[in-house]
């Protein structure tokens, strides 16, 4: 019996599991949808106001988009210092009014400029926001030093809008550099975790009656 109680609180914890998988709520979070990179540039500019970029659309000075950088997802990165000064970009998307959502994405900066080592951006949504910062210091275009960084917000609206906006402005062309954004759903603990405790709740109760 006990046996079989174990089987039924895996498959319960399996449930969970799965019930924390949910797609990317962004178009194109990885940038490898819109125009293509011309070569032997490798590197695209899109100018404010621009939609160019698919899902995403230019909403502060300019950014480029690079296929010569290392990457995390795809090819392309965005470096949101375009030609020149800093630049930010926004994507809206449908949400639940009190429910949280996670920000994902790696962050790494434009390598050139290292006597200014500290680049900075600005991640907005919900009328919330959070400030983030990468050290370019002995990285190279071929080994970015990516990290992955995340952020919670609340969502206020059936529909939110995201935004990464550049806070860095010593060097006009060298930002921070973004690629592989998220956003998910932060899942409450409701009917897997209910299963599970009916599953103990049940399995201690047959011990005591033993």
């Amino acid at each position: 019996m006990f046996g079989r109680m174990k089987s039924v609180l895996f498959g319960a914890l399996l449930c969970g599991v799965a019930a924390k998988t949910e797609a990317n709520l962004l178009t194109n979070g990885s940038f490898e949808l819109g125009l293509a990179i011309p070569s032997p540039d490798h590197y695209l500019p899109y100018s404010i106001g621009s939609t160019d970029l698919t899902g995403w659309k230019v909403i502060v000075g300019g950014i480029d988009t690079l296929d010569a950088w290392q990457a995390t997802d795809g090819i392309v990165v965005v470096d949101l210092n375009g030609s020149p000064g800093p630049g930010g970009i926004e994507q809206s998307f449908a949400t639940t009014i009190g429910l949280e959502y996670k920000v994902t994405f790696d962050l790494a900066g434009n390598t050139s400029g290292q006597f200014v080592p500290l680049r900075t951006v600005r991640v907005l949504a919900a009328g919330q926001f959070q400030d983030f910062s990468f050290d370019v210091t002995g990285h190279t275009m071929a080994s970015m030093g990516w990290e992955n960084k995340e952020w919670s917000f609340t969502a206020i609206s059936t529909v939110t809008t995201l935004q990464f906006v550049s806070t860095f402005s010593r060097l006009p062309f060298e930002g921070v550099a973004i690629d592989n954004v998220a956003v998910n759903a932060v899942p409450e603990p409701t009917a897997a975790v209910l299963v599970i405790g009916a599953v103990v709740s049940s399995a201690v109760l047959l011990r005591r009656k033993k």
